[in-house]
C-alpha cells in the first residue's frame, strides 16, 4: 500500500496536470446548490478536467488522538465512489485528499501543526485512516492520494 503512495508521489511530480476544482460532501442542495452529480457535471462543462474530493475527519484538538468522521461533512464510502465513479465517466481525474479538523482549538493552534498527548495512539490511528482511503482510492482508479505527514 505504502509502495502505491510513492508512485503517486512520483505522477505529482512528473504526471498530468490538475486543472479543476476541490468538492468536500457538505450536503446535497445546501444554499440552494443541487445535487453532486450537477456539480460534477457543471465542473466537467467549465472546462475542468479533473476533481479532488476532499474528505473531512476530526480530530479532538491540535493534542487529541482520536480521529473520527466528520458528523456532517465526511461522505460514506458508498457515496465517495459513487462520485469517482461519476467523475470518472464524465472522464475527470479524481485526486482524494483525506484531511483532519479539530473540534476546537487554542490561540495559535490549527490542524498543520498537531502534537498529540499520546502520540502511538495518533499514529496507529492517523494510519488506519489513510490507508482506509489508500485501498479505497486504489479500487476505484483514483490517480492521486494526497496524504499530508509533518
Amino acid at each position: 500500500m505504502w509502495s502505491s503512495l510513492l508512485v503517486c508521489c512520483s505522477l505529482l511530480l512528473s504526471g498530468p496536470s490538475f486543472h479543476g476544482a476541490a468538492m468536500s460532501f457538505y450536503g446535497e442542495g445546501v444554499h440552494g446548490a443541487g445535487t453532486y452529480e450537477d456539480t460534477l457535471s457543471h465542473l466537467k462543462q467549465s472546462g475542468g478536467r479533473s476533481v479532488n474530493f476532499v474528505i473531512p475527519w476530526t480530530v479532538d484538538s491540535a493534542r487529541g488522538h482520536t480521529i473520527e468522521r466528520h458528523p456532517t461533512e465526511t461522505p460514506s464510502d458508498a457515496q465517495l465512489r459513487t462520485n469517482i465513479r461519476r467523475a470518472h465517466q464524465l472522464g475527470m481525474t479524481v485526486l482524494v485528499m483525506p484531511i483532519l479538523l479539530l473540534k476546537r482549538s487554542e490561540a495559535g493552534e490549527w490542524r498543520g501543526k498537531l502534537h498529540p498527548s499520546e502520540p502511538t495512539l495518533f499514529w496507529q490511528a492517523y494510519g488506519q485512516f489513510i490507508e482506509h482511503y489508500a485501498a479505497l482510492s486504489e479500487s476505484e482508479g483514483v490517480a492521486l492520494l494526497s496524504v499530508g505527514l509533518s
